[in-house]
């Protein structure tokens, strides 16, 4: 390992190193995993200096690309701060990426430390002219923004909003803190409202509500309460005169919320059911066997099995079903993937098992959801055609 692969394993932003054609390194950064494909980058553009900046022109993103020999060593994608710009005092929506934030300045100087690690040398007139001058380049970033807007209204991204739904399950202030902090300092992508910053920041929050407050119905809490508190939420937010208080109440809405959704699903309910329903929704991806989560339990398989479709109405097979169709709804929602890609990824056999079994529990077929959501927003995982006796 050299000196500049030792130093990118301890640096705070994204990077990859590939060589000979494979990639043998990337960051651990959770958010910007699927965001960007470092391996079609090099193959589409194939750098030839030691030094080359691109600017990414749709995401107002820089990447760097350091060459030496058939290694190429990739920083970012990076958020570049100009100095004139009269928008760096503004509190953008982010991108699921987390992508870091650096002055012209701070970038120079990581990258004469990278070329100085390899060993080379770049006089810094050229490295600074370089970075004034990128290379203008169109890339489409998968998933790109936390908040999208389109004729459906706006969503919430995938990324963002697991995180958040996450620590509401859990009833996890912190968890809840730790998602809204990254999403601050994520970076400018986009602006809901030109009525200034604050307005902004009011229509995001109602937006970040509405999404959790689906998730409140999905997981059992019912209508009335759920929409008295999203008006509620929203009442508050309205009420905001500062920046700084409406961030405070957007994570004090989503605390409460939690709080909420925590008290109404676990009233009632044995601990073993209340940890296994959460395992299941938790993992809506695992093909998790009765006898894997019977064994987590410490019960026996046949004990589980009845006493689970008992309480819960529905059988264990039936309950991670309802579970999987939960998670394709946000997808179909909150993401650009495609049936076959969730198919994939929620662990169905094919994009027709999917369809069917998605037809089954909702009444509409997955393109029909993607096309017009609202025909989904009272659906809820525990108000399926199985009904089961106790909301937990």
């Amino acid at each position: 390992m050299n000196l500049l692969t030792q130093y990118l394993a301890t640096a705070n932003f994204a990077y990859s190193i590939l060589n000979n054609g494979q990639l043998i390194k990337k960051d651990k950064d959770n958010f910007l995993a699927g965001t960007f494909n470092p391996l079609l980058f090099i193959h589409n553009h194939v750098p030839r200096r030691l030094i080359t900046l691109y600017k990414l022109k749709e995401h107002n993103l820089t990447l760097v690309v350091l060459k030496s020999k058939e290694t190429y060593y990739l920083l970012g994608p990076l958020i570049v701060k100009s100095v004139d710009s009269k928008a760096l005092a503004t509190p953008f929506l982010l991108s699921n990426g987390h992508f870091k934030q650096f002055s012209q300045d701070q970038l120079i100087t990581i990258i004469n430390l990278c070329i100085n690690l390899l060993g080379a040398y770049v006089r810094p007139r050229k490295i600074r002219s370089r970075c004034f001058h990128p290379t203008d380049v169109n890339l489409s970033l998968k998933g790109t923004a936390f908040v999208s807007l389109n004729e459906n209204g706006a969503h919430v991204n995938y990324a963002f909003e697991k995180q958040v739904n996450d620590a509401l399950l859990d009833n996890n202030p912190a968890g809840i803190h730790t998602a809204l902090k990254l999403l601050y300092n994520s970076g400018r992508i986009g602006i809901l409202s030109d009525k200034g910053t604050l307005r902004n920041l009011i229509d995001f929050g109602i937006i970040v509500i509405s999404t959790n407050i689906r998730i409140a119905l999905r997981n059992g809490m019912n209508f009335e309460l759920a929409y008295g508190l999203n008006d509620y939420y929203v009442r508050r937010l309205e009420q905001q005169t500062s920046v700084h208080a409406v961030i405070k109440c957007i994570e004090d809405n989503l605390i409460d919320l939690s709080q909420q959704i925590n008290h109404n699903v676990t009233a009632g309910q044995p601990p073993i059911i209340v940890r296994a329903v959460r395992i299941i929704s938790s993992t809506p991806q695992r093909n998790l066997s009765v006898n894997q989560l019977a064994s987590q339990l410490n019960t026996s398989p046949n004990y589980f099995s009845a006493f689970f479709k008992k309480q819960m109405g529905v059988t264990f097979t039936q309950f991670k079903m309802l579970v999987k169709i939960n998670a394709a709804i946000v997808l179909l929602e909150s993401t650009n993937m495609s049936i076959a890609e969730i198919a994939s990824y929620l662990n169905f056999n094919d994009q027709a098992y999917l369809s069917n079994q998605f037809k089954k529990y909702t009444s509409y077929s997955p393109n029909q959801v993607r096309n017009n959501p609202i025909l989904v927003d009272n659906w809820s995982l525990y108000l399926s055609q199985f009904h089961p006796p106790l909301i937990i």
